[in-house]
């Protein structure tokens, strides 16, 4: 439901604002990701870490202790840039394919690979607690 809330709004605003384009067709196209606009990404990304980072501020609270926040931005990103890289193949269903698979490998390399992890998030220490 959240998803809803966080992207509707955009593809709502931005298929009001086409001239002579349905709705439908407006949302077909950004769901098969026939373009890829930072802006969106930016607001989603906005609306999303906004007002958790603003509830550990004033509740002084770790931003783990909000765990759903940044592993669906993490995963997110990982599937925005996934898809944004050579997009013009991803109409290909050997390019997908191969695009998850490096996915499950990116997840793979990080997470069970000992000492990956702590290398890949070290800076962001300060920031996680």
């Amino acid at each position: 439901m959240f998803v809803k809330i966080l992207v509707w709004p955009d593809l709502l605003r931005y298929a009001i604002s086409l001239n002579n384009k349905s709705l439908l067709f407006y949302i077909w196209s950004v769901l098969t990701a026939a373009y890829f606009l930072i802006s969106l990404v930016e607001q989603m990304m906005w609306r999303l870490n906004f007002f958790v980072v603003f509830c550990c501020i004033v509740l002084n609270n770790s931003y783990m202790l909000y765990y759903i926040c940044p592993m669906h931005t993490l995963f997110t990103l990982m599937v925005y840039g996934a898809l944004g890289i050579l997009n013009k193949y991803n109409e290909i269903g050997s390019v997908i394919a191969v695009k998850i698979i490096a996915c499950f490998l990116v997840v793979i390399l990080v997470w069970e690979i000992p000492g990956v992890f702590e290398l890949l998030w070290s800076p962001f220490t300060f920031f996680l607690g």
